[in-house]
């Protein structure tokens, strides 16, 4: 006999953003900010995404979407903070925003009416400061909690030499 049942894309989805480069609390009220902060649509999207930046198409491969479809997905989850998005040429790159700096800024930040920002900050209040989960899984000798990324045309001025790292190329 099979059982049918439904996948939890918000419990993906809190596993997706645990993996990035800042680890975050597993608890019900990250659960409830990611539902309120994410559709159904935009967090299968997100759980669907590279961990690093991509361009549209991979992503679209990936999602197993129409084009139309992911890109639409993807300016408005950038619209909203909770993807990062980075344009070096003509084609745009995409990454999933961690919970610091990303989700947490970048909802607080949103004065568009978009989100019940009272109802955001309790529950970033709770999963972030409460119990100190946040920082215990962060604040400790091998934990990375940021990442930077720039644009290959400043390596050589950041650099003061050129760099052979071409991310977005080998994309």
């Amino acid at each position: 006999m099979g059982h049918i049942t439904g996948k939890d894309v918000y419990g993906d989805l809190e596993k997706k953003i645990d993996g990035l480069w800042m680890r975050t609390p597993r608890k019900k009220s990250f659960y409830k900010v990611l539902k309120l902060l994410y559709t159904d649509a935009e967090a299968d999207l997100v759980v669907r995404m590279p961990f690093g930046f991509a361009p549209l198409d991979r992503i679209t491969r990936l999602a197993g979407r129409p084009q139309n479809e992911t890109r639409k997905l993807l300016e408005g989850l950038a619209d909203k903070g909770l993807v990062l998005d980075i344009a070096p040429g003509d084609r745009t790159f995409y990454a999933p925003s961690p919970i610091v700096i990303g989700l947490f800024e970048f909802t607080m930040m949103r004065t568009d009416g978009g989100v019940d920002q009272k109802k955001a900050a309790e529950l970033f209040h709770h999963c972030m400061l409460e119990d100190g989960a946040l920082f215990a899984a962060n604040f400790k000798p091998d934990a990375r909690i940021a990442s930077v990324w720039c644009f290959k045309s400043a390596l050589p001025l950041i650099m003061g030499c050129r760099l052979g790292i071409d991310m977005m190329s080998s994309q």
